[in-house]
């Protein structure tokens, strides 16, 4: 099951304002999509576990490009043998993922473009996103198929506040109401209501 088609997680400190972020990129393999693997998991799990806490005051996420980043490398998963093996798959999934809630510190997803799946359940994690306005697709895809994301984000969901719709001209104030008079129906001038 290991793919060569692997997201690789970098892990760098950027300094704003006197305060230092721990700045985590997700790049996909040359030629591919920012996806989960099992390789990609434990490196997620991994990156987050190194980062040091106390050097740092917030982490934020962030995909390449365009892309935050998609779901399950399906192709990867594919050649799962075993319910065992499909069921601890899970459990990583889910353990490397729930590793940003228990951050003790204030976390970000950037999506700087489409995420769906298992890239939008981490950014559903994080306690603080912002979305660029060029990032179209975002959501839990799986779930119109009846899968069960594993990475549990659809959890953190409710949590997440709708967008705000963008603000319109309000038309001009109503005019003070007029009573209105009894229409008359087509038929013998009879009033109608």
């Amino acid at each position: 099951m290991n793919s060569v088609w692997t997201t690789r997680i970098d892990v760098s400190n950027r300094t704003v304002g006197g305060r230092t972020i721990a700045l985590v990129v997700f790049t996909p393999p040359a030629g591919g999509m920012i996806s989960w693997t099992r390789a990609a998991l434990a490196a997620l799990a991994a990156a987050v576990d190194a980062i040091d806490l106390a050097a740092v005051d917030a982490v934020a996420f962030t995909g390449t490009g365009t892309v935050f980043g998609a779901g399950a490398d399906l192709v990867a998963f594919g050649s799962v043998s075993s319910l065992t093996e499909g069921e601890q798959i899970a459990r990583d999934g889910y353990a490397a993922f729930n590793r940003l809630g228990r951050l003790e510190l204030p976390t970000f997803a950037f999506l700087n473009g489409v995420a769906l799946g298992g890239a939008f359940e981490l950014a559903l994690r994080a306690d603080f996103r912002t979305v660029t306005a060029r990032a179209t697709n975002l959501g839990l895809p799986g779930c119109a198929s009846a899968s069960c994301p594993a990475g549990a984000g659809w959890a953190c969901s409710p949590t997440w506040p709708a967008p705000r719709q963008p603000r319109r001209s309000r038309s001009p104030a109503p005019s003070p109401a007029v009573p209105s008079r009894p229409r008359t129906s087509p038929r013998a001038g009879s009033p109608t209501s």
